[in-house]
């Protein structure tokens, strides 16, 4: 290759690494054309960051106990071997993936043995698996030495996606008799998959053979060349027709809109041959610089979500004590579900015994506590019956161990309860139903009420008119 065509090659290097930066997400894809007429492509790649879509552990001393909805993943090599389970889902990839790891957080119980990654099958479900029904391992795709505690641990699974779209499974096995958690998807830092993508390599097209020298702006030096008499309008017709023209055609390319602009820049020497001889001195400017810059529009655009990042929108919180009297032990309400243990003696594992409720309305959503969990969770604010209704009118019965807590107003004692009546969220104190002919307070009473009214008693004030309700 002569050094002229080595030069050009450096300089389309160079435009592509600046082109690209550090940490870019860009897909760049260049086709130089040298002295030789030899097409050079050079493309670069693409990362994706993808969620998974479930998550558990398995305990041998607990074969029928499922610890799906835990927030750690805890893997043991110990005399309780504990396994862990990974399931994920790659999709919508195009090209083939050259690299791809699994990245799980070390929580603050790391390990001076880090646990072996093998392939499994898909046969298990996040909410049933369990050590008497998990699947065996497979083939053994990755090993980690020591993780230190609150640090971000890499397995590469290259081998095992490298089939492209499809949903995989992993397992850990705990080895050299220590253990490890790492957070589940239920946890803070749920796990992820990182996969890169080889970019599409677009060609280029050139017509005849003219030779790319690399300048700032294209010069045509055009020569006309008049034969013979003038036997018309004279026609110009190049021999040469400059090209560099590049066809960049990206298929599936997930890139933002790349700018290629190749540095080959045509500077050629056209010939125009006129069929008469003009009668003045023929001047031909060019009307326009040409420029070689195609335009490539990806279709196809990567994003990257975390999906799993809990925040705390709970209304509800773990109840002090289980049914059988075990006090509340590790608990987490920035999750939904919210996660409560019930420890049966101080320092025991807390997936061991716990209670699951849902963050939205508090009802119970998992019984990992032998039967003994509460029915729902204890809402964060405790609302009660306002002491009277808008016309005046006293608190009568009440019940506010409901949701929606139940406030009567009588207008006149003995009245049946139903007839004039006031309903709250338990949640958040908001008027639910007016059935006080229009006189319910618009909210309830946060905290505990007068003893008048936390014992459905008429107040001291003097009686309202009961014609105001009783039309």
């Amino acid at each position: 290759m002569q050094r002229s065509g080595w030069k050009a090659l450096f300089v389309v290097l160079l435009a592509a690494l600046v082109g690209l930066g550090v940490g870019s997400r860009t897909v760049t894809a260049v086709t130089s054309t040298i002295a030789d007429g030899s097409n050079l492509p050079i493309a670069a790649a693409s990362t994706l960051t993808t969620s998974i879509t479930a998550d558990a552990y398995v305990k041998q001393s607990k074969p029928d106990r499922n610890y799906g909805l835990a927030d750690t993943v805890n893997v043991s090599g110990t005399d309780d071997p504990r396994k862990g389970y990974v399931k994920f889902t790659i999709s919508n990839v195009s090209g083939p993936i050259t690299h791809a790891v699994l990245r799980l957080y070390v929580t603050e119980n790391g390990t001076n043995n880090g646990p072996q990654l093998y392939s499994t099958s898909n046969t298990w479900d996040e909410t049933t698996i369990n050590w008497n029904n998990a699947p065996p391992a497979g083939a053994l795709i990755d090993d980690k030495g020591a993780l230190p505690a609150n640090t971000w641990v890499e397995y590469d699974i290259t081998a095992l996606v490298a089939g492209g779209n499809g949903t995989y499974s992993v397992l850990l096995l705990g080895q050299g008799g220590d253990s490890v958690d790492f957070s589940s998807r239920q946890g803070i830092h749920p796990p992820e998959v990182v996969i890169t993508i080889q970019a599409n390599t677009p060609t280029s097209t050139r017509t005849n053979t003219p030779t790319n020298t690399s300048t700032g702006t294209p010069t045509d030096t055009r020569t006309n060349t008049p034969t013979g008499t003038p036997t018309g309008t004279p026609t110009n017709t190049p021999t040469g027709t400059p090209t560099g023209t590049l066809t960049n055609t990206p298929t599936n390319t997930p890139t933002n809109t790349p700018t290629n602009t190749p540095t080959g820049t045509p500077t050629g020497t056209l010939t125009n041959t006129p069929t008469g001889t003009p009668t003045g001195t023929p001047t031909n400017t060019p009307t326009g610089t040409p420029t070689n810059t195609p335009t490539s529009t990806p279709t196809s655009t990567p994003t990257s979500t975390p999906t799993s990042t809990p925040t705390n929108t709970s209304n509800y919180q773990c109840p002090s004590s289980d049914n059988a009297g075990f006090p509340l032990g590790q608990s987490n309400t920035a999750t939904n579900p919210i996660f409560c243990s019930y420890p049966a003696f101080p320092g025991e594992d807390p997936n061991d015994f716990f209670c699951t409720y849902s963050a939205a309305d508090g009802h119970l959503v998992q019984d990992q506590d032998a039967g003994f969990c509460p029915g729902a969770a204890t809402p964060t604010h405790t609302f009660q019956c306002p002491p009277s209704d808008n016309a005046g009118f006293a608190l009568g019965e009440n019940n506010t161990a409901t949701d929606p807590i139940f406030c009567s107003y009588p207008a006149f004692p003995g009245e049946n309860p139903n007839d004039f009546f006031c309903t709250y969220s338990a949640a958040d104190g908001h008027l639910v139903q007016d059935h006080d002919a229009g006189f319910c307070p618009t909210a309830a009473v946060p905290g505990s009420a007068s003893s008048a009214a936390r014992q459905g008693l008429p107040g001291s004030q003097s009686r309202p008119d009961p014609s105001k309700k009783h039309k």
